[in-house]
């Protein structure tokens, strides 16, 4: 199985801007770390449907299977990375 298509459509499963990103990760209860690759919203997105050890930075995302895979990062995903390191979404900040 070709790993990089599916990881494309989980990430755009969460939406197409920053504000649909935040309200799917609030839907599912998902938060996170300011800037922390491993721990942030989206890396918690990601450990929660199956992948591992997960890095989401504003340039790539990385998962590893048996060997790393990595995807250049969305651009609603790097918007949505930059405002929540910003403070713009402290319902998703792991309390």
């Amino acid at each position: 199985m070709d790993i990089i298509p599916k990881l494309e459509a989980d990430l755009k499963a969460l939406g197409n801007s920053s504000s649909e990103i935040s309200k799917s990760l609030s839907d599912k209860n998902i938060t996170g770390s300011k800037c922390e690759s491993a721990y942030c919203p989206v890396a918690n997105y990601l450990i929660s449907i199956g992948y591992s050890m997960p890095e989401v930075s504003q340039e790539t995302i990385i998962v590893r299977l048996k060997e790393d895979h990595t995807i250049n990062t969305p651009i609603e995903l790097i918007d949505f990375i930059l405002e929540f390191d910003d403070g713009k979404y402290p319902e998703l900040e792991r309390k």
